[in-house]
Formats: C-alpha cells, structure tokens, sequence
C-alpha cells in the first residue's frame, strides 16, 4: 500500500502468483536464502524453533513481505513461514527483488521502515516477556489481535484467523 502505481506494477512484474493451501509450507528456517513472498490474500504464521519448541513470531496477512531480509542480507531463512488459511502470494526470485531495489531506492527506504516498525515491535515484546505474567502477555496479544484482524459479530469479536489455543499460548 506504501508504493505508488509503477513502483507496484514494476514488482509485480518481476514475480509470479502462487497459491498455497492451509498448512502448506512456503519456507522453512535454515533454507537458502531465495524467493521474496508479497502476501496477497490470506495468512500464515511466522515461526522460530528453539530447543524444539515453536515460537511464533507474528501472523502476517495481505500487503506484507516474507523473506525480504535473506533476500537482502544472502543469510539463510530465520524462520518458518506456513499458511493459517490458504493464500495467495507472489513470488519474486531474490535477486530480483534485490536488482529492483537498487533501481528504485524509494522503494529501499519503505522497506527499511517496515524493517524498523517490526524490530521496534520486536523490543516492546521482549519488554513485555521479561516484566508481564503469563495471563497479562495473553490478554495483551488477544487485544491485539483483535485491532488488527478483528470484526465484529453477533457472537462477540472474530479475528479471522484459525489459530488454536496453543498458538495463542
């Protein structure tokens, strides 16, 4: 939403529509860096396996980039991304998108304030882990998700996403 028309158009170009079912694997930590994932429709859940256990990073859903960061830094994937509902997405080989980059530098400086939104994001997190029990930290995620994908209904407030207790927790 943050590019104007020909910035939007020259980066669909570069990639191809995929689509992909519930459950399905775009990519998972460790693999190469690769291909940049433009959400189109739908979500997926970000994830980081520490000692086994799955840590979820964030829900991702429509206008949002995956995989930017390998793309740019050749690092490989930080974590695993699989879709919550089934999505739709385009797919822009890396280099690519990095070529696309350098010939629009307006275009490097949205992503960078993506980058920075979501690492400040990531430090009031931590924040909340180290000073927040267990029951604040679910409230405090509940409500928002409900500012970001909620609707109301007669039953209440649907976030829209089918993620189970667990996830939650």
């Amino acid at each position: 939403s943050q590019l104007d028309p020909g910035e939007r158009d020259d980066l669909e170009k570069l990639g191809t529509v995929r689509r992909y079912r519930r459950g399905d694997v775009l990519f998972h930590q460790g693999d190469d860096a690769g291909a940049v994932v433009v959400l189109i429709d739908g979500h997926v859940k970000a994830v980081m396996m520490n000692d086994g256990r799955e840590v979820i990073l964030a829900f991702p859903g429509p206008g949002e980039l995956l995989g930017e960061l390998p793309a740019v830094d050749g690092e490989p994937r930080s974590g695993t991304v699989r879709a919550v509902d089934d999505v739709e997405a385009l797919v822009i080989p890396g280099s690519a998108f990095r070529a696309f980059l350098e010939r629009r530098p307006r275009v490097a400086l949205v992503l960078l304030r993506s980058v920075a939104a979501r690492l400040r994001e990531a430090d009031r997190q931590r924040v909340d882990y180290a000073i927040n029990d267990v029951v604040v930290r679910v409230a405090s995620r509940l409500v928002d998700l409900c500012d970001r994908y909620g609707a109301e209904d007669e039953a209440g407030i649907d976030i829209g996403l089918g993620i189970t207790q667990d996830e939650l927790a």
